[in-house]
Parts: structure tokens; sequence; C-alpha cells
């Protein structure tokens, strides 16, 4: 996987508060999350699906 894709899982999955990231360090924690969370609704995925002309499919 390149960098590129990897940042932007790294970033859907901190919008939704199921991972925190440390630049500095480089390090990514897993955060148990208290409900179940939707990806789908992620502002960098919903984003990246409106530019890609994929809104609402």
């Amino acid at each position: 996987m390149n960098y590129c894709k990897l940042h932007i899982c790294v970033d859907i999955f901190r919008d939704k508060g199921l991972i925190e990231f440390r630049p500095a360090t480089m390090k990514i924690s897993y955060v148990v999350p208290k409900q179940k969370v939707n990806l789908e609704d992620s502002e960098t995925l919903v984003k990246l699906n409106e530019m890609l002309g994929k809104a609402g499919n």
C-alpha cells in the first residue's frame, strides 16, 4: 500500500475516533469504540466520494 492510501485510511479512522495518530512519533494507537461506527459517514470519505463523483452511491 502506498503512503497516500495509508494516510487516507488513517484520516478516515481518526475522523471516526477509532485511532489516535501522533505525527511527531509516527505512532498510531487503536481506540476502542463505545458504539458501532459507520465509516461511510467519515468527513474524509464523504469529501473523497464527492471529488470522485460518487456522492449518494
